[in-house]
């Protein structure tokens, strides 16, 4: 798998991971495990991203939480623009966009910790 095809499938998750935390309570509330559901692992992966920025510098937890609207309910979410996001934070786009890709970095490793990316699958089935 490449690098791009991770970087994608990372962040099609992070923008669904709030979907995710709704079908895991539902299943949780029934009774069912979620180990069994493929979701379970990046939603780990995306905490453990979130953890690892919290500890070592809360504004850019804060800017990836609010970037990929993290903590906001699916029927509340706006898409905002990287550049009212650098107004907001005061920085510059192009700042932004490097910690954008040092998130999509980190939840890789992240997703690959917890089995939600499988990057050397293909090469084994070859």
């Amino acid at each position: 798998m490449e690098i791009k095809t991770m970087k994608r499938i990372a962040e099609q998750e992070l923008f669904r991971y709030q979907e995710h935390n709704e079908l895991l309570l539902k299943v949780w509330e029934a009774g069912g495990h979620l180990d069994r559901l493929p979701c379970t692992a990046w939603v780990r992966a995306i905490n453990g991203a979130r953890a690892h920025f919290a500890a070592t510098d809360p504004k850019k937890e804060a800017f990836f939480a609010d970037y990929y609207q993290l903590d906001r309910a699916r029927m509340r979410r706006t898409k905002r623009s990287m550049a009212s996001m650098a107004m907001l934070y005061h920085m510059s786009e192009s700042a932004l966009r490097h910690w954008r890709n040092e998130f999509l970095t980190v939840t890789i490793m992240a997703a690959i910790q917890t089995g939600a990316l499988k990057p050397f699958r293909s090469m084994e089935q070859k």
